[in-house]
């Protein structure tokens, strides 16, 4: 058996990407974007022993993914800094990730939002790389 899995809920090009992932350094590199909630995956890093991380490896997870949640805790309305204390925590233990390609989260994002004359505004490409975090 894989010291990793991965799987695909379905077969959309947009459909949430879970990974799960054993103790230790994911080897990312996340983010915030410009609301300070959603963390986002900003980069990959090679593992202490040089090695490509498993979330990298797993191919299914780019650049601008959203992260959703983290076993069973949803993190998308997580204070980024909440977010990054809580992956912390949970380094020791095998974690199971899911990511959301950035622009289906945030169509679904903006469908969600009632009431707003300015919910229309295109959020996808508006990410503001400012408190980038390595794991």
């Amino acid at each position: 058996m894989s010291v990793f899995s991965h799987s695909r809920l379905n077969n959309s090009q947009e459909a949430p990407v879970a990974v799960t992932v054993p103790s230790g350094p994911l080897g990312l590199k996340l983010d915030t974007d410009f609301s300070g909630k959603t963390t986002t995956v900003h980069g990959f890093e090679k593992m202490p022993t040089g090695c490509t991380g498993v979330v990298e490896r797993h191919g299914g997870v780019k650049i601008g993914d959203v992260l959703i949640k983290v076993g069973d805790k949803d993190v998308t309305e997580m204070p980024y800094k909440d977010a990054i204390e809580y992956l912390n925590s949970l380094s020791n233990k095998t974690r199971k990730l899911l990511f959301q390609d950035s622009r289906a989260y945030y169509r679904a994002r903006r469908l969600s939002l009632s009431g707003n004359a300015h919910a229309g505004v295109e959020l996808a490409g508006m990410l503001c790389l400012s408190q980038r975090h390595s794991f």
